[in-house]
C-alpha cells in the first residue's frame, strides 16, 4: 500500500512539530494503523494508532490517548471524505511528565492544535470535514449532558430548566455571543422536545413563541425594526419535518437577529466591539495576538485597543473571562482540573486555578464539587 503522505511533507511537518515541541515526534500510518513513515512509537500496536486516527475524525480534532507508555494524537489524512491513514505524534510518558507528576512538560492541547495547523496547511486533511465533525460532536455533547441533567431532575424540573435556558439565551443575544447563543439553543431544544413529546404542533408554537421573544430583546439590544427578519419564517417553519430541520431553522433566525443587532447597534464602532468580542468567545483557547482579534473586528490593532477600553477589560482579561466560562461548564460536567485546564488554554494548572479563583471566589476542584464531581 503507498505511502499516506509524501515522505517530504512528512519530514517537513515533523520538523515544524519538533521546533515547537521537542520532545514530539511524528509517523504516517494508514487507515488500519500500520505505519509507512516517519518515527512511529516503540511498542504501540497498529490498533492504537487506528483508534487514535479514527478518533480524529470522528471528534473533528486530535484526541490524547495512552498506549504503551506513550501518550498519541493524530490528525485524518483526507482526500475529500475518503480516509487515506493518519498522522500520529506521540511523546514517551516520561517526556511529558518527568517528574512523575505535577504538570506537563509542554501544553498538550497546544501540540495537538499545532499538529492539525500542520496538517491543514500542507492540504494533507479536510479542514471543512472536520470543522463539521467538532461542531457536530459539540452539539451532540451539550444535548446529552442536558438530558441527562433533566432527567436527574425528574419532570418537576423540566420547566424550570426550559425557562433557565430561555434566559441564558436571550442574555447572549444582548451580550452579542453567539457561541454562548447556540450552546444555549442546543440545551434549549433538547428541553422543548423533552416538554412538547411527539406533538410536531405543539414544537412548533414553542419555538415560534421563542423566536417572537428574541426578536423583541434584539429589538431592545438596538437592532432597527426594518432590520429584523420578517415574513418567510413561517413559511420555512411549516416546510420542517424532523428535529433536525427544526434546529436549523431555529438556528437561522438567531443568526438573522445577530446580524440585525450588529447592522443597528451603535454604529461601526459597536459592531467592530462586538465582532472583536465574539471572536475572543469563539476561539479563548488557543492562542489570540491582539492582531488576530483586530482583524477578526476589521480595525487596525491600535483602533482595537480604544474599543475595548470602552469595556473596562483589557484583551487578556477579557480571554481569561471567556476560558473561565468553558472551564466552568466543563467542571459542571465532571472533568478534572487539569483536563479542563490544558481544554480552555491553561498550559500551567496552577496559574488556572489562580485565576479561576479570581474570578469566581473558589478552587476549581470546589467549584467541581458542587457539582457531584
Amino acid at each position: 500500500m503507498p505511502a499516506p503522505i509524501a515522505t517530504r511533507d512528512l519530514t517537513r511537518v515533523a520538523r515544524e512539530l519538533a521546533r515547537a515541541f521537542p520532545a514530539v515526534r511524528l509517523c504516517a500510518c494508514t487507515p488500519a494503523g500500520q505505519p509507512v513513515g516517519g518515527m512511529p512509537p516503540p511498542g504501540v500496536a497498529p490498533a492504537a494508532l487506528a483508534a487514535a486516527v479514527a478518533d480524529a475524525l470522528r471528534f473533528g480534532e486530535a484526541v490524547v490517548s495512552a498506549a504503551a507508555g506513550c501518550f498519541l494524537w493524530a490528525v485524518p489524512l483526507l482526500h475529500n471524505a475518503r480516509l487515506d491513514g493518519g498522522l500520529v505524534a506521540w511523546t514517551p510518558e516520561t517526556a511529558l511528565f518527568p517528574h512523575g507528576s505535577g504538570p506537563p512538560a509542554f501544553p498538550v492541547r497546544a501540540a495537538c492544535a499545532a499538529l492539525l495547523a500542520a496538517a491543514e496547511r500542507g492540504d494533507h486533511t479536510n479542514q471543512a470535514l472536520l470543522a463539521q465533525h467538532r461542531a457536530a460532536h459539540q452539539r451532540e455533547g451539550e444535548r446529552a449532558e442536558f438530558l441527562r441533567q433533566l432527567k436527574r431532575s425528574g419532570l418537576a424540573g423540566v420547566a424550570g430548566a426550559y425557562f433557565g435556558e430561555e434566559a441564558e439565551l436571550t442574555d447572549a443575544l444582548r451580550a452579542g455571543n453567539r457561541g454562548r447563543a447556540r450552546a444555549a439553543v442546543n440545551r434549549l431544544l433538547v428541553g422543548i422536545y423533552h416538554h412538547a413529546g411527539s406533538d410536531p404542533v405543539r414544537v412548533r408554537s414553542q419555538l415560534l413563541e421563542l423566536v417572537v421573544l428574541l426578536r423583541r430583546t434584539a429589538a431592545e439590544a438596538g437592532a432597527r425594526r426594518e432590520s429584523l427578519p420578517a415574513g418567510g419564517e413561517l413559511d420555512e417553519l411549516a416546510a420542517c419535518h424532523d428535529d433536525e430541520a427544526l434546529t436549523r431553522w431555529l438556528v437561522r433566525a438567531l443568526e438573522r437577529l445577530f446580524d440585525a443587532i450588529e447592522q443597528g447597534a451603535g454604529g461601526p464602532d459597536e459592531a467592530a466591539l462586538r465582532r472583536a468580542l465574539r471572536h475572543i468567545n469563539e476561539h479563548c483557547t488557543g492562542k489570540l495576538p491582539r492582531e488576530a482579534v483586530a482583524e477578526a473586528a476589521g480595525v487596525p490593532p491600535e483602533r482595537l485597543s480604544r474599543l475595548l477600553a470602552g469595556t473596562g477589560l483589557g484583551l487578556t482579561e477579557l480571554i481569561n473571562r471567556a476560558r473561565i466560562d468553558r472551564a466552568r461548564a466543563l467542571l459542571e460536567r465532571g472533568g478534572s482540573a487539569l483536563e479542563v485546564a490544558l481544554a480552555v488554554g491553561f498550559p500551567d494548572p496552577s496559574y488556572f486555578t489562580k485565576v479561576f479563583r479570581r474570578h469566581t471566589g473558589q478552587s476549581p476542584r470546589d467549584y467541581r464539587a458542587r457539582f457531584g464531581g
